[in-house]
Order: structure tokens, then C-alpha cells, then sequence
């Protein structure tokens, strides 16, 4: 896995880059790519839609398609 994979995926757990980087035998650069400004939003988002049904998150798609074609 890259650097800027595991920097991302470290946002979107909520774990620090350096813990997941040792766990997964990455080595960091001295200086760590940033995230997106909106990735603590997203992290937000998908911890939210773990407690919805499969049906309920067609109708996130679904909602969010028709949104985006706007």
C-alpha cells in the first residue's frame, strides 16, 4: 500500500498514519501528504451509513445520483 493510501485510509478510520503504516509495514514519508478538506465529513458519513439496510442506502444512491445530475 502508498504512503497517500494509508494516510487516507488512517482518516477515514480515525486512527493516526503512523500506527497504520507500522501495522501494515508502510514506510511514511517525513512529510505527510494531507487530506482532502472534506474527508472528515466523509468519515462522518460512511460511520453513519453502517447502521442503515441495504435498502436504505440504494435510496442514498439513488438520492445522490439525481442530486449530482443537477
Amino acid at each position: 500500500m502508498s504512503p497517500e493510501l494509508t494516510v487516507g485510509f488512517a482518516g477515514v478510520l480515525g486512527v493516526p498514519a503512523g500506527d497504520l503504516a507500522a501495522l501494515g509495514g508502510v514506510r511514511l514519508p517525513d512529510v505527510l501528504p494531507s487530506l482532502h478538506l472534506r474527508a472528515a465529513d466523509v468519515t462522518a458519513v460512511i460511520r453513519e451509513a453502517r447502521r442503515l439496510t441495504t435498502a436504505q442506502l440504494d435510496d442514498v444512491v439513488a438520492t445522490s445520483r439525481r442530486l449530482a445530475e443537477r
